[in-house]
């Protein structure tokens, strides 16, 4: 190799993915508009987001099911990531305020569902139904809160693991779209792509620590 360079050869990093730049992503929107705005793990999203455009295809999001809203927060999708992390806050509040004042109720239900064969239908309705029928007005409705919220939450986390990343893709052709419609020049497009575009890393890290408060705030009850 010549002077100066490793000796196994250089590490080349491309942000567009093997894709050229001017390539259309739908919309009029190019594979180097849509670096710009993504900023970061931009081959992994350039790609994606050409293999929506030219085949429909999306892919799992394992980062939508862990993360949820919080994810499309730090992606800046604040409108969705808004409304889906404060659903799932209520639901995770709900289950807290449930574990920490109906710690009994818990109690029975965990002893109830463990004797629930999962091969056997009709013996799994006729036990949790003998429990039910142990319940009061208000353990009813608590115990249907309860499961509501878990599965609600299951299904939002399966909802933003299959669509999160199509959701984040559409977000994107629209506001490149916008940014491009309303700047003045090339260079004002180039600057505003870069400035509202990208992660917030702040906001990602203010609902990481506000999750870890919920979730040890029940230890001081």
């Amino acid at each position: 190799p010549p002077q100066g360079n490793p000796p196994f050869g250089t590490v080349t990093f491309d942000p567009m993915g093997g894709l050229k730049a001017d390539t259309d992503i739908g919309n009029g929107v190019t594979i180097g508009e849509a670096a710009k705005f993504v900023k970061t793990n931009t081959p992994f999203f350039t790609r994606l987001f050409h293999q929506i455009n030219s085949f429909g295809r999306s892919r799992f999001s394992f980062v939508g099911f862990l993360f949820h809203g919080g994810w499309m927060l730090y992606r800046k999708m604040y409108k969705l990531g808004t409304i889906i992390t404060a659903f799932m806050a209520l639901m995770i509040i709900s289950q807290l305020f449930i574990g920490t004042f109906y710690t009994d109720l818990l109690t029975r239900l965990t002893e109830a569902t463990a004797n629930v064969s999962i091969y056997t239908a009709s013996n799994s309705v006729a036990v949790m139904n003998e429990f039910l029928s142990t319940l009061d007005n208000e353990e009813l409705i608590v115990t249907g809160v309860y499961f509501f919220s878990a599965f609600a939450q299951l299904f939002i986390r399966i909802l933003c693991a299959v669509c999160g990343n199509r959701w984040y893709y559409k977000h994107s052709i629209r506001q490149i779209t916008k940014i491009k419609n309303n700047a003045g020049s090339k260079e004002e497009a180039d600057t505003q792509l870069q400035t509202k575009g990208g992660v917030n890393s702040a906001l990602a890290t203010s609902l990481i620590i506000s999750y870890i408060v919920l979730s040890i705030l029940p230890s001081f009850f």
